[in-house]
């Protein structure tokens, strides 16, 4: 087994779910990623043909570059956009555009730009930006043209612009300019019309437009709260900005006036625009009993979402500390452990790793030293083995051991490959008798994925969720597709895959109870991965 081959294998099986799913979320249209997904086919199929002993490695690399690099980059201008570090974001958005031209990425290129800009307080610069995205063409134009009346304070020229376009309704329903546009409104101390186009039944709200709203409506203590959630990623200064907002619409001047003042020297040219604008123009105190009773409802309505957010996010961060992977990171830190040893006499050395435990076969050669099926699991050949082995317990095994804690996880992952090599050396006495030798955590890591699907099955029996097959067909498609690539692998043992994965069924299915959730036991909240390939 060579790396050209892995990736060979690699390459099809991860893009063909991948562009199946692509397809499906777009209507089946074809988009930028479309032909992208179908060339590194092409380099593959090519390559396959002409070149096939680097064919794999040439696919891999046309994948990197052309998907895996411009997603990783999309999900890094995510999180730093919601840091507000606009500037960091344009440069990767750069980087993202150069590598996938298509979709519009140079124009989300420029309205990053025109962000960045307006921090730093180059208006004239972010107006050029502007320019060449064109205000009214294209949403992403459109928001830009926004965010610069707003760097600008000009909440009534927002009004005016969306109020005077002949699209007004779409532009309305469009969450790029219905965000500017409710603000323009809460800023120009219009709230209960602010409130009468937020209802969260009518648009998605998150916690960013939670921030706006109950901010300009005086909601001090769920302000807080959101701090202390979800909006802890936010800069500093712009969480002071915010917090003297909401008092100031609380009528609590004296210290919203205090926390504005700290602002004045800010580096952050939006921050001091926002805080000028505070200054000359006070909100007033907002009293919820004055509003209009579909403003009150609506109010509510966004309380108790911003209450179910902030406990949301609150269950995740526990949940997340308590369910630390650490047999995982345990088991992986033998292997590591175990591959150092194999080092001074070469990782590929049969009678180094022979001398280390690894498994051999008949049970002539054996020489009754059994414990070597234990110790063969935590061996490797080479570092691809390890690499591999490695990557995809640290993947699936987070997840089972969530779902059935961390001691029957290491129950299944022992067990696996204990019994795995147990059937392989039955097998092989009573078919062949041919010698053999055997390294790898694989048995444990087909068991794990067994382990998986019969955990995913008890929960589709008790919940009678169709969306639950989608974790069931992808574990049965990771089965499936290891055992094709064993059968086309001479140095690949099936027997040891399929009897690890078998094992960690069975097993899984007997350690407990098919039980209905949440009746006299607590049901544990399982994530099953679907996109395992």
């Amino acid at each position: 087994m060579d790396l050209n081959h892995v990736l060979l294998w690699l390459v099809p099986i991860s893009l063909l779910p991948w562009l199946w799913r692509l397809q499906r979320v777009t209507g089946w249209r074809v988009t930028g990623w479309t032909v992208v997904g179908l060339l590194v086919l092409a380099v593959w199929g090519v390559g396959l043909v002409a070149y096939p002993d680097y064919a794999g490695v040439y696919a891999f690399f046309a994948w990197l570059v052309l998907i895996a690099t411009p997603q990783v980059g999309a999900r890094l201008i995510l999180a730093l956009t919601g840091r507000q570090k606009f500037r960091w974001a344009t440069r990767v958005s750069r980087l993202v555009a150069i590598l996938h031209p298509a979709d519009g990425w140079w124009d989300h290129t420029r309205a990053l730009n025109v962000l960045a800009c307006l921090q730093e307080g180059q208006l004239a610069k972010a107006q050029a930006s502007l320019d060449r995205i064109g205000r009214e063409t294209t949403p992403i134009g459109r928001f830009a043209h926004l965010q610069t009346l707003r760097a600008q304070n000009r909440w009534e020229d927002i009004l005016a612009w969306i109020d005077g376009h002949p699209r007004r309704e779409a532009l309305l329903a469009d969450d790029m300019t219905h965000g500017p546009y409710v603000r323009a409104l809460g800023e120009l101390q219009r709230v209960d019309d602010m409130l009468a186009l937020s209802s969260p039944a009518d648009h998605p709200t998150g916690p960013e437009s939670l921030l706006v709203l109950l901010g300009l409506s005086g909601q001090v203590e769920m302000m807080e709260r959101l701090f202390a959630g979800p909006l802890a990623r936010y800069k500093p200064e712009v969480q002071v900005y915010w917090r003297a907002t909401v008092r100031q619409a609380a009528g609590r001047h004296d210290e919203a006036e205090k926390m504005l003042s700290s602002l004045v020297e800010s580096s952050d040219a939006l921050v001091r625009a926002g805080v000028q604008w505070r200054l000359q123009q006070p909100l007033q105190a907002v009293d919820p009993q004055e509003l209009s009773k579909p403003a009150q409802e609506v109010l509510s309505a966004l309380q108790q979402l911003a209450q179910r957010i902030c406990m949301h996010h609150q269950a995740q961060r526990a949940h997340a500390r308590q369910n630390r992977p650490w047999m995982t990171l345990g088991l992986l830190a033998v292997e590591l452990l175990a591959f150092a040893c194999e080092l001074p006499g070469g990782t590929e050395n049969p009678e180094n790793l022979y001398e280390l435990g690894a498994m051999v076969g008949p049970v002539a050669l054996l020489e009754g030293e059994y414990w070597r099926l234990l110790t063969a699991g935590f061996l490797h050949f080479g570092w691809l083995h390890l690499g591999l082995n490695a990557a995809g317990i640290f993947f699936f095994g987070r997840h089972l051991e969530q779902a059935i804690g961390a001691l029957r996880f290491g129950m299944v992952y022992l067990a696996s490959s204990v019994g795995a090599m147990a059937i392989l050396l039955v097998v092989n006495e009573w078919l062949t008798a041919e010698p053999f030798l055997i390294v790898g955590a694989s048995a444990s890591l087909m068991g794990i994925v067994g382990a998986l699907l019969a955990v995913s099955i008890k929960r589709l029996w008790f919940r009678k969720d169709k969306a639950l097959w989608r974790p069931i067909l992808s574990l049965m498609f990771v089965i499936g597709i290891q055992t094709l690539f064993d059968l086309s692998t001479p140095q690949v043992s099936m027997g040891a895959h399929l009897g690890g994965a078998s094992l960690g069924f069975l097993l899984t299915l007997g350690f407990t109870k098919l039980r209905q959730p949440g009746v006299g036991t607590k049901d544990v909240d399982t994530t099953t991965p679907d996109e395992g390939v």
